[in-house]
């Protein structure tokens, strides 16, 4: 997790690293998490949503989530939140 990422969202590496995306990244004005807002679909990106802090304030955020090959027959995602602002420029 950058520095840019920790000042962002208030959370250090240690409080983000093993956790859900959906417990970290859960939209501050309905709750619901980053799979909600996928929805299961192909992998999209520059989707806008209100991120949450540490301390629980909203934080307008962008996300970009791709599947990955991860070796034969098993896949994960990856999964980028950045500021909005920056990432509409």
């Amino acid at each position: 997790m950058s520095r840019e990422a920790e000042e962002l969202f208030g959370l250090g590496s240690k409080e983000v690293l093993g956790r859900s995306a959906d417990a970290v990244l859960a939209d501050a004005e309905t709750g619901a998490g980053v799979s909600a807002a996928w929805g299961g679909g192909p992998a999209w990106s520059a989707r806008p949503s209100a991120g949450r802090r540490g301390d629980g304030r909203p934080v307008p955020v962008s996300l970009s989530l791709t599947q990955l090959a991860l070796g034969v027959g098993a896949t994960g995602w990856l999964l980028v939140a950045m500021d909005s602002e920056p990432a509409h420029r």
